[in-house]
């Protein structure tokens, strides 16, 4: 997140999240950090690629396993996940994040095949911020990741 995004905010001012008692230290010269959680690697390498172009700082795990180690390593701002994966899928992930208060702040978005009404409101019930169909645009997936940027 450049300053000029920002330019309330000090450089290193501590942002109170909406979860009592917890704070979120941020330097708004880094940029948005961004997990992206999904087994197809190809999926993920152009989702990444997309994001880093744009100014993202962006990590990567094959498995909701391998997200809550990185989550537990790192902090992010914003997960996009996909519901099928190995093990703990999206849906598992977004309540496992939801369950935690340390991580109350992440913007979640699904990213996904499944592209029925009921998906959606599974997803977003478990916990996503946001919902979007895999085979969006790239200005739409940029777009929503504003949204989630703006919000965290």
């Amino acid at each position: 997140m450049p300053a000029e995004a920002h330019p309330q905010l000090a450089e290193h001012e501590t942002i109170h999240c909406a979860v009592a008692g917890f704070a979120l230290h941020i330097d708004p010269t880094e940029p948005c950090r961004v997990l992206i959680v999904d087994d197809d690697e190809l999926i993920t390498s152009k989702v990444a690629s997309l994001l880093e172009r744009s100014g993202y700082r962006v990590s990567t795990a094959r498995s909701g396993e391998d997200a809550m180690r990185v989550l537990d390593a790192t902090t992010v701002q914003i997960v996009i996940t996909d519901w099928h994966m190995p093990g703990m899928d999206g849906l598992d992930l977004c309540r496992n994040i939801r369950s935690r208060a340390d991580r109350a702040c992440i913007y979640v978005l699904m990213l996904t095949v499944r592209n029925g009404s009921g998906d959606i409101l599974a997803g977003l019930s478990a916990g996503a911020d946001d919902y979007v169909i895999k085979g969006a645009t790239a200005e739409e997936i940029l777009a929503r990741l504003e949204v989630g940027r703006r919000i965290t």
